[in-house]
């Protein structure tokens, strides 16, 4: 692949993420997002894609739409997936926490966002698990490095795509034992709860409702471990105080 192509990367990702595009026909669209992935196998194109996701990168201001958001979407799992399963996968956790921020932090409505969520995670949960088991791993652990982070407002809600990215890896990975698999959903469940109750900045009540895929399949178990229990908590800290932002 020509250097200078790799070199105008956040070039292309920007006009895939423009909603100009939507009126483009399907064969123009499909071809366009195509050739952008083809771009990710180069290590080089993956690395300057990382400056153009996330906060202050110039696909977050472009995307406006479902539709453009969802073709930055596959642009994005692709490069992760391929970045996890290079010799050494440096910009696979910058680039986790990129699709997270745009996941999390988008201008759609709410249930455009769980489509999103699902989009991803369909996508991910098919590329990882067609390449090594390694791979699958490396991109688990990058999303729940994102989910550890110390939540602050450049970055609250971008747990809840986290975990739901990290569970679809774990569950890619087939050399995971059953003992492994318990320990990783019971880190999770524990992640989860926390950060829903936190003490210092709670969830709001949209980040609540977009957790639905994490919450939805709790045994009564794991419901009273990870969510009453870190409820009672935040109560009991501050008396009288809602647990969950409006």
């Amino acid at each position: 692949m020509a250097e200078n192509r790799t070199e105008e990367v956040g070039e292309l990702l920007v006009a895939l993420a423009s909603s100009e595009l939507d009126n483009a026909s399907e064969d123009e669209i499909n071809t366009k997002v195509t050739d952008m992935i083809s771009l990710m196998g180069e290590s080089s194109a993956r690395a300057n894609l990382v400056g153009e996701v996330g906060s202050g990168g110039k696909v977050f201001q472009e995307c406006s739409s479902y539709s453009s958001y969802k073709r930055v979407v596959s642009v994005l799992t692709s490069a992760i997936a391929l970045e996890a399963g290079s010799e050494f996968a440096e910009h696979v956790d910058a680039l986790a926490a990129g699709l997270c921020f745009l996941l999390s932090q988008n201008s759609l409505a709410e249930e455009d966002t769980q489509n999103l969520s699902e989009e991803a995670k369909s996508n991910l949960s098919q590329l990882v698990a067609s390449e090594k088991d390694a791979s699958a791993a490396k991109t688990k652990d990058a999303f729940l490095s994102v989910a550890y982070k110390n939540v602050e407002e450049s970055n609250q809600g971008c747990f809840v795509p986290a975990l739901i990215l990290a569970t679809a890896c774990s569950q890619a990975q087939s050399d995971l034992t059953e003992d492994d698999a318990a320990n990783f959903r019971s880190d999770l469940l524990n992640l989860l709860g926390r950060r829903l109750f936190s003490t210092t900045m709670p969830s709001t009540a949209r980040e609540v409702r977009l957790c639905g895929p994490l919450l939805q399949g709790l045994t009564k178990e794991e419901f009273d471990s990870a969510i009453v229990r870190p409820l009672k908590f935040n109560l009991a800290s501050k008396p009288g105080a809602a647990s969950i932002a409006a």
